[in-house]
């Protein structure tokens, strides 16, 4: 796990679930379907004054998608700086 210094990040995170709860959420045409399984990217920005953690950074970014977090898989996290 790395530790990120103070500094603005997008936080992206692939989310995998059900397409029904995909077409339930905001912007349903931002998922990509295949059966009855939905993928969708979510690209938080944050601007953090003191160091977080890959997990610390997954978390807030999480936090931020709509629905409850047992309705969909978080499957990848990508920790890009920001300028």
């Amino acid at each position: 796990m790395s530790t990120y210094p103070p500094g603005r990040y997008t936080v992206e995170v692939d989310v995998e679930m059900d397409a029904d709860i995909a077409r339930e959420m905001g912007a349903p045409e931002l998922a990509t379907y295949t059966g009855n399984r939905a993928r969708r990217s979510f690209a938080p920005y944050f601007h953090t004054s003191e160091p977080k953690t890959t997990e610390a950074l997954r978390d807030l970014a999480v936090s931020c998608i709509e629905g409850p977090l047992g309705r969909y898989k978080v499957v990848r996290v990508t920790v890009t700086a920001s300028r």
